[in-house]
């Protein structure tokens, strides 16, 4: 006989992806089906249709939300979200999978710990596509890493794409200046092996390997580290995360605050993809917004639009 536990987490999704947050959830939790308004919070997994709704909902019914699903709110729609959330254990959390790989917690530690050691001059990454070959999904994750990381606030930001000789895209590249002179660069690929981030101090240059990582000192004559770092299952550790702080009514568990900074850069690499000129990063209060000229981009089973939607939605065939 299944063992029932108390805390109950409704899960939205379809598809593999969804079905491995399922096996994740059920360690921590029992999983209910049809109604979000019989558990006690709610997983948006991939594949949910309608995220926005169904957070909204929760939130108001004081309940915490997991955002999975990969469709990352503009900044207007996340800061309707956060005025939902509440001390007292309505938050919305966003899965970054990122955190959990064993070279970038290493990182991570030095650069923003509770005694961090250096401050990065400027961060370079190269994302891996997310789910289903999404490019979009892989830039937003890279972002959010990033955020983690740097110590101020975005102003601008230049976007391009690359494509092939049909003119599929393949590649889609950010370029986002920060107030104090921090600088980021990200490139999400189909073509190249993603999953590398480097971080550039004063003194030493810091490169995350998967689950390691490469300390290189500018000095002639000083020796290179190597870390290594614990690998862990991200689906696995944000599940029992969120479960955790569901159950404990740990509101501190948000980090909606984080990815209301991604949602704005990555709306504004949208409109600088869209113009062709790099584009000034919104702030709050978001109040206003212009609905930007509709635009397509198409090729090879990898489309693009940007449009009233104020969403790029990547599609590899």
């Amino acid at each position: 006989m299944t063992r029932e536990l108390p805390l109950r987490i409704a899960l939205f999704g379809a598809g593999p992806q969804a079905q491995r947050w399922a096996w994740a959830l059920a360690r921590h939790a029992s999983l209910v089906s049809g109604s979000e308004a019989r558990a006690d919070a709610v997983v948006l997994g991939p594949g949910t249709r309608e995220p926005l709704g169904l957070a909204r909902q929760t939130l108001r019914a004081g309940r915490p939300v997991l955002w999975a699903c990969g469709q990352l709110p503009n900044p207007w729609q996340l800061s309707g979200l956060d005025v939902l959330s509440s001390p007292g254990g309505a938050f919305t959390r966003f899965y970054d999978p990122l955190q959990y790989a064993g070279g970038y917690a290493l990182l991570r530690r030095f650069l923003r710990g509770p005694e961090p050691l250096w401050r990065p001059l400027y961060l370079r990454v190269l994302g891996k596509p997310g789910g289903g070959g999404r490019l979009d999904q892989g830039v937003i994750e890279a972002l959010a890493a990033s955020q983690a990381l740097l110590d101020g606030e975005a102003e601008r930001v230049a976007s391009s794409a690359a494509r092939n000789e049909r003119g599929e895209p393949v590649a889609l590249f950010l370029d986002v200046q920060y107030r104090g002179g921090q600088v980021l660069q990200v490139t999400c690929s189909l073509a190249e092996r993603g999953g590398q981030m480097v971080a550039v101090t004063p003194g030493r240059t810091l490169r995350v390997e998967d689950d390691r990582l490469r300390i290189s000192p500018l000095a002639q004559g000083s020796r290179e580290r190597l870390l290594e770092g614990s690998a862990r299952d991200p689906v696995l550790e944000e599940a029992g995360r969120f479960a955790k702080a569901a159950a404990d009514h740990d509101g501190a568990a948000g980090n909606s605050e984080r990815w209301l900074s991604v949602s704005a850069i990555w709306w504004a690499a949208r409109e600088s993809l869209n113009r062709g000129t790099s584009m000034a990063v919104p702030s709050a209060p978001f109040t206003d917004i212009e609905t930007p000229p509709f635009k397509v981009i198409q090729g090879g089973g990898n489309v693009a639009r940007i449009g009233p939607s104020r969403r790029l939605t990547l599609v590899a065939s």
